[in-house]
């Protein structure tokens, strides 16, 4: 995750957690709780002690999702960092044909202000202004309902453990990619 920290402030801090992180809570730890198994296999060589799987649980809200697909309407939801691979989202969105009549909705954390910046330029320079949206963070009565009328839920990160954003667009119904 350092990687993709806007500064190298913000890279070396990033770093330094995580390998205080590794160092010293996973390394000792003699029992650890994983959310899913690619976290298991993420950490194999540097956890010692009894591991237990307990998936993340899905509220049951999103398997009451009443669909009303528009189409054409794409979904991101999660923090909008470079990480999370937004901008790709909508270099891929204005390829498509008829990419005017996209509506592209980013919901999420506004943590990294000079990401969004650059999410904004983008949108700008592929001429996608009046198709992506920056919502921000959503509450649960917002998901359910943007759940409910995308077409898709885009998640292109470069890295995820289990993203409960697609476990709950897959229990709502709708296709993920």
């Amino acid at each position: 995750e350092a990687t993709y920290q806007p500064t190298l402030r913000k890279r070396l801090r990033t770093w330094l957690q995580s390998w205080l992180a590794t160092r010293y809570c996973i390394h000792g730890a003699t029992h650890t709780i994983l959310f899913s198994p690619y976290v298991a296999e993420y950490f194999a060589g540097s956890l010692q002690g009894k591991r237990y799987l307990i998936p993340n649980p899905v509220d049951p809200c999103f398997f009451n999702v009443v669909r009303r697909e528009e189409p054409n309407r794409i979904l991101f939801l999660g923090r909008l960092y470079a990480l999370k691979g937004v901008k790709e989202l909508i270099r891929a969105a204005s390829k498509l044909p008829l990419h005017e009549n996209n509506q592209v909705i980013l919901g999420g954390s506004l943590t990294d202000p000079q990401y969004v910046d650059e999410i904004r330029r983008l949108a700008s320079k592929l001429d996608m202004v009046d198709c992506v949206q920056i919502r921000g963070i959503l509450s649960t009565s917002e998901v359910l309902n943007e759940l409910s009328r995308c077409s898709c839920l885009v998640l292109p990160s470069y890295q995820e453990t289990a993203p409960m954003v697609i476990q709950e667009a897959m229990a709502s119904g709708v296709p993920v990619i």
